[in-house]
């Protein structure tokens, strides 16, 4: 039986043993965060969608799936109810060291997915990771990859995308009742570094809610596993090459 084929192996079962047993080429550590996703979505939303790719690519490729962090850096969104955040340096800090902690155990190479587009320290972290250590490889799936193109400039927070996700992940959590559009005239998302975004909405909702089905979050899951395992399985392929052939 392979490592694809383990369950306890690929989830958060394995045991000790397991891992020293059937040292696993690499692992997944996901990234979410606890924050206010408008008064229809969870403040989980972030960590959900995060374990679940994480989850999804460890089990197809064989990976060792490590537990989700479940905070990131919400600064943005402090102002409303039940939003949690990390400061950037904590969140380093814990990345640093669970990634110390694989490389210590003969896992090797770490790809970092965060379900969350606000947690910009995980960028010069991983770079210093890479910089600051010769035997490892610690990956940070890009944004890009991660969200695909149903994250836009007006549909990126707790809008139609990320709606729709949630009804095909955790469908008896969302209150569609509660849906509703809203999407600032005349500012971007980078304006969020300056202010908090309940200065632009005020429900916090950026994007068009209402629209949203799991017909069309189960299309939008599909192809994030896809890319997601496209980008891992080129990044192990890569890395395989340049090993030195015994």
């Amino acid at each position: 039986m392979n490592m694809a084929e383990h369950p306890s192996f690929c989830g958060l079962r394995a045991t000790s043993v397991d891992v020293a047993e059937r040292t696993p080429t690499f692992a997944v550590l996901p990234v979410g965060a606890h924050e206010q996703h408008g008064a229809h979505l969870p403040l989980s939303t972030d960590t959900i969608v995060a374990s679940w790719a994480g989850e999804q690519v460890a089990r197809r490729l064989g990976g060792l799936l490590l537990p989700t962090i479940p905070y990131g850096t919400s600064f943005t969104h402090r102002t409303f109810a039940g939003t949690l955040t990390l400061e950037w340096s904590t969140l380093a800090a814990l990345v640093g060291d669970l990634v110390a902690n694989c490389y210590d155990h003969g896992v090797m190479t770490v790809f970092v997915m965060s379900g969350h587009g606000g947690n910009f320290i995980l960028n010069p972290c991983i770079r210093s990771i890479n910089a600051r250590r010769r035997e490892g490889q610690t990956v940070l799936v890009p944004e890009s990859v991660f969200f695909g193109e149903s994250m836009t400039a007006d549909d990126f927070h707790a809008g139609r995308w990320e709606t729709s996700l949630g009804l095909s992940l955790a469908g008896d959590d969302v209150r569609m009742d509660r849906a509703i559009d809203f999407v600032p005239s005349g500012v971007n998302r980078a304006e969020l570094t300056n202010r908090p975004i309940s200065q632009f909405t005020p429900t916090g909702v950026w994007g068009r809610a209402t629209e949203a089905t799991a017909e069309e979050g189960g299309r939008l899951l599909e192809e994030m596993h896809e890319r997601l395992c496209a980008y891992v399985s080129g990044w192990l392929d890569q890395l395989a090459s340049e090993r030195p052939q015994e």
